[in-house]
């Protein structure tokens, strides 16, 4: 919830300096994200591999 209002806030602090400004931060805001899904994604699936693997 902290994160959610953080990224609400800045781009409400952002919306008043423009269109080009907010848009660059919803373009490094999507990237942030993606960055940080896709490790977090092949770890949770590597981790199931890994445990099923073991409790065979």
């Amino acid at each position: 919830m902290v994160e959610v209002t953080s990224f609400t806030l800045m781009a409400l602090f952002i919306a008043r300096q423009g269109t080009t400004a907010s848009a660059a931060h919803q373009i490094a805001s999507n990237l942030a994200a993606l960055l940080y899904m896709v490790p977090l994604s092949l770890a949770i699936a590597t981790s199931a591999r890994v445990s099923y693997w073991l409790g065979a």
